[in-house]
C-alpha cells in the first residue's frame, strides 16, 4: 500500500512513514506535544482511515548518562 498522508496527534508524519503491514505503520512524531491524540491514515488502496486506540506522547527528558 502506498500511504498519501499520516496524521499523529494532528502532526503531519508522512515523510516518517515506513509501511510494514496492514496492522503495522512505523513513523516518528517529532515534537508532539504531549497528550493523547488520534491517528489518521490515508492510503492509494484504502482510502481515509483511523486507529482503534489513541496515540500517547510523553515528553522525555534525557539524563546525564553515567559511564562506569
Amino acid at each position: 500500500a502506498v500511504i498519501l498522508g499520516l496524521t499523529i496527534c494532528g502532526a503531519n508524519c508522512l515523510l516518517s512513514a515506513d509501511y510494514k503491514s496492514a496492522s503495522k505503520i512505523i513513523a516518528r512524531t517529532g515534537k508532539a506535544v504531549p497528550g493523547k491524540g488520534d491517528v489518521m491514515v490515508t492510503t492509494r488502496s484504502g482510502g481515509e482511515g483511523s486507529c482503534t486506540v489513541q496515540f500517547k506522547s510523553v515528553m522525555v527528558v534525557p539524563g546525564r548518562i553515567q559511564y562506569n
